[in-house]
């Protein structure tokens, strides 16, 4: 089951850590596992990763069983 938290909780999440930062670092695993029960920064993790439009541009190429197209 997942842990809720609230956005007040989330406030100081770097996220561009999880983005950019060093895969091996503490800070690193530490916001991995928040990330991972919070929906909330699972919502800003998507949105930082990628405007809607990138989004849309990954799924008009992915064909429905999930193979890359081209």
């Amino acid at each position: 089951m997942k842990a809720s938290n609230t956005n007040s909780s989330c406030d100081g999440i770097k996220l561009d850590v999880l983005l950019f930062g060093e895969e091996t670092s503490a800070e690193f695993h530490e916001l991995q596992r928040h990330v991972e029960t919070c929906p909330q920064c699972q919502d800003r993790l998507e949105r930082t990763a990628a405007d809607e439009g990138d989004w849309a541009e990954v799924r008009s190429v992915l064909r429905p069983d999930g193979d890359v197209v081209g």
